[in-house]
């Protein structure tokens, strides 16, 4: 969905009252509830879902009082992303900016994983200095483990209601399992400033956001692309100036794309249909060569390929994939598709013919 360092864990007295005459009463510890949980993150992905790996990166860090809970991972395509959960409602919402514009995206309950009756165990696990029990739950026809403590006073695992706090949970997803494990926990005050939710920022549904990112891309229309100089994948250098008088048609996607992966036939058919033209097509992902190679082979894609463009993704502006853009002869956008099409061959085609004619 995205680094503070702090002092060591408070440490948390019981206390005892009365007098020598009278009966000794135990005072029970009240539970630290606010803090910060450091994580690493290992992927075990699908054969499609090798360029998630680029996506998550392998840390994570979730800030928290009894309030809310912001977790931030360590890579984002942008930065300044992260998410804050309500821990009264269980809500999350995704802050990002876009475009020089705040959104707050909140995924609707039909759209959050299905996952099954919790199950618990006795099998327990040392994780950060804490003594965890397991948990189970049906999650993608596999398994949903979950390593838990109740010795902190509020209550986070994503995607399900759940009375323990995870130092350790791996999900199953479409493209692998993913496991965050905590390496450090650091039990203190948290300033709510820093976990509430942020004010300022518009909120949308994940479709919304889609609807609003091509109402930015169309924006771009008529305005000259920013130039690049990027090596493809077999090393040889690509640069946007050299490309002055002929029509470019640059795809962002990313091998874990299941959009875009169910695009690229239709976008071979479209560069064999455009053959002998003074058409241009490229095809840019943050990926890199040893992510790319094994995937092209079982998934031919005919365009030339620039992997670790990660620069070109930021400096275009693009948040949702798979997203085409055509520029014309002289390097001004002229329109773009966004987030995959049954129809994006004749779609693109249709583009580039018209910028052909100027």
């Amino acid at each position: 969905m995205r680094f503070l360092y702090y002092i060591l864990p408070l440490v948390l007295l019981a206390s005892c009252s009365g007098s020598k005459k009278s009966k000794r009463t135990t005072i029970e510890p009240k539970l630290p509830t606010s803090g910060i949980v450091k994580y690493d993150i290992a992927l075990d992905l699908s054969e499609e879902g090798k360029g998630m790996a680029e996506v998550f990166g392998d840390k994570a860090t979730a800030v928290f009082n009894e309030s809310y809970l912001r977790f931030e991972k360590n890579k984002n395509p942008k930065g300044g992303e992260y998410q804050i959960v309500d821990l009264a409602t269980d809500i999350e919402t995704n802050y990002l900016e876009a475009f020089e514009e705040k959104f707050a995206i909140t995924i609707p309950a039909e759209q959050l994983p299905d996952i099954g009756e919790l199950t618990f165990h006795e099998e327990t696990k040392q994780i950060a200095g804490y003594t965890c029990q397991k948990a189970t739950a049906p999650m993608g026809g596999e398994e949903m483990v979950i390593y838990y403590t109740k010795a902190i006073g509020v209550n986070f695992c994503p995607y399900i209601d759940f009375n323990g706090f995870a130092l350790e949970y791996e999900l199953v997803m479409p493209y692998g399992k993913v496991k965050y494990t905590a390496t450090e926990t650091l039990l203190q005050s948290i300033d709510n400033s820093f976990v509430r939710p942020p004010v300022g920022y518009k909120a949308v549904t994940p479709d919304e956001f889609n609807a609003e990112m091509v109402k930015k891309m169309q924006k771009k229309e008529g305005v000259t692309a920013e130039g690049f100089v990027k090596k493809d994948i077999n090393g040889h250098l690509i640069d946007l100036e050299d490309l002055q008088g002929k029509v470019v048609v640059i795809n962002f996607w990313f091998t874990a794309c299941m959009p875009c992966q169910i695009e690229i036939p239709l976008l071979n058919e479209l560069k064999a249909e455009m053959a002998g033209k003074d058409v241009t097509f490229l095809a840019a992902t943050f990926d890199d060569v040893n992510t790319i190679v094994p995937f092209l082979q079982t998934h031919p894609f005919n365009y030339t390929i620039i992997p670790n463009a990660r620069d070109m993704v930021l400096r275009y502006e693009v948040f949702v994939y798979p997203t085409t853009m055509v520029l014309d002869k002289t390097g001004k956008v002229v329109d773009s598709r966004m987030g995959g099409s049954s129809k994006i061959k004749e779609e693109i085609k249709a583009i580039i013919e018209k910028a052909l004619l100027n």
